[in-house]
């Protein structure tokens, strides 16, 4: 992945998810990024945003996929921490968040719905898993091994294997960590290989 490629984002502008964000960034087959587009066949933006940026939002650090107001699917990522860590894992993160858009888990009308029953469903982070690996498998851009696999599924550990995120009385993020609502993360790489094994055989049996 060729972050240097993602504009950066003012996180001032984006904290009003009011704020139009249409020419946001280019799309993400022009910016030598993969082409990603949502449930509803629109192209999904991708920006940068920071670390700091990410946690404040959603208790994350790395990425977020989100709609705005007027309807422009968005991917952020901190491209920062992402571009230290391994390809394999880069490659992971982006078409997770962009699994998101396509199973339609980030529309306006899901994310209304979250904000009201104030909880994130576990099984759609699963499954953006298993759409990530599934494509870096069977996709022949990428063809992924289990020795790809193995780095991300360490990298998934070493960078996400926190307990939860804790707040101090101000509600300042404290601890860093995975989101609230995860599993161990040796759970959910024990899944995320049973996803790279079901690809395999796919793959095989298509030959």
């Amino acid at each position: 992945m060729r972050f240097k490629h993602i504009h950066p984002l003012s996180a001032a502008v984006f904290a009003l998810l009011s704020f139009p964000v249409a020419g946001l960034a280019h799309e993400t087959e022009a910016g030598g990024l993969p082409a990603c587009r949502s449930i509803e066949g629109k192209n999904v933006e991708v920006a940068g945003a920071s670390e700091e940026f990410l946690r404040v939002q959603a208790y994350t650090k790395l990425a977020l996929s989100l709609t705005g107001a007027d309807g422009v699917p968005v991917i952020l990522l901190d491209t920062e921490s992402l571009g230290k860590l391994p390809e394999q894992f880069q490659n992971f993160v982006f078409f997770h968040e962009c699994a998101h858009h396509e199973l339609g888990h980030v529309t306006l009308e899901n994310i209304i719905k979250e904000q009201t029953l104030r909880k994130a469903d576990l099984s759609r982070e699963l499954n953006a898993d298993c759409v990530s690996v599934k494509r870096l498998v069977s996709d022949p851009k990428f063809s992924y091994t289990r020795a790809d696999i193995d780095v991300i599924m360490d990298t998934m550990k070493q960078e996400l294997g926190g307990t939860s995120v804790k707040k101090d009385q101000n509600g300042k993020v404290i601890k860093k960590g995975i989101f609230k609502f995860y599993m161990p993360i040796e759970e959910r790489n024990a899944l995320l290989l049973q996803c790279f094994e079901e690809a395999s055989r796919g793959k095989i049996s298509a030959k």
